[in-house]
């Protein structure tokens, strides 16, 4: 059921009214994900999960920053040429925690 309730928001995030329900939806998309991912035991898997844990508070910053309404009309034409949504997805989940690393790393030398 979480599996079916997570590919569902997902996939509907493509529709244009969308963003209107993510107060609704992304609470109850990461919910159904940690429940999968719970189950799903897998060791590589919960060390990813625990890497991006601990950046996920300036990857979700780096993220507002670059995919808020007003600034993705500049910076939404770089991943254009990600054609599907899961690898669209993923190449920001990757940029998000590089920058994450980038940044942490020059706070911890200050």
């Amino acid at each position: 059921m979480a599996l079916l309730v997570a590919v569902g928001i997902f996939f509907l995030r493509g529709l244009p009214f969308a963003t209107f329900l993510d107060f609704a939806t992304v609470p109850v998309f990461a919910t159904a994900v940690v429940i999968i991912f719970n189950i799903v035991n897998w060791q590589p898997l919960h060390r990813l999960f625990v890497a991006l844990g601990k950046e996920s508070m300036n990857m979700w910053f780096y993220h507002a920053i670059f995919a808020t309404s007003c600034t993705a009309i500049v910076f939404a034409p770089l991943l254009s040429w990600t054609t599907p949504k899961a690898f669209h997805v993923a190449v920001m989940i990757i940029a998000s925690y590089i920058a994450s690393r980038c940044i942490s790393a020059v706070q911890q030398k200050i």
